[in-house]
């Protein structure tokens, strides 16, 4: 005899209402992170950008209506970095759940360097664009959604 119930109430994926911006100066990469986000990770259309300004002016507009939850950014790009933008973003308090950082080449950012990062809240994470990307990244994001959707525990 089968033990599952006949009707499973479906469990909602923690992206489902997350709104992301992806932002990438290579279109491929842009639109592939933007593509598993939403078919894999059942996450609405992410919007994207191709630098970090066309990002800072989405977010600030998304700031007076919806703000986006998280940004999605690479580390290299002409203009802005995804350090720097991702700084922007903490300055002008345009996120509200986090910043992920993702790199071709994570030995351009030293591990003590991305610590750094990580303990003033300027990114959650900085991701290779090798391996397991999609695995990590829906990890993180998923964490990022899941974290920032607790409620809020009871001080005794």
């Amino acid at each position: 005899m089968d033990a599952r119930p006949e009707n499973p109430v479906p469990v909602e994926s923690p992206l489902a209402t997350t709104r992301i911006l992806v932002v990438d100066n290579n279109k491929t990469v842009r639109n592939g992170v933007a593509d598993a986000l939403e078919f894999i990770g059942d996450s609405p259309t992410p919007e994207k950008a191709d630098s970090g300004s066309e990002a800072l002016e989405l977010l600030e507009k998304a700031k007076e209506t919806k703000a986006f939850d998280i940004v999605i950014t690479d580390l290299n790009m002409p203009g802005m970095s995804g350090v720097e933008l991702a700084q922007a973003i903490q300055e002008g308090n345009l996120v509200k759940m986090g910043t992920l950082i993702m790199t071709m080449n994570p030995d351009q950012i030293s591990p003590e360097q991305t610590q750094q990062l990580i303990d003033q809240g300027i990114v959650a994470a900085i991701l290779p664009k090798s391996g397991n990307f999609t695995g990590l990244l829906l990890k993180q994001t998923t964490e990022l959604a899941k974290s920032a959707n607790k409620p809020p525990t009871a001080n005794p």
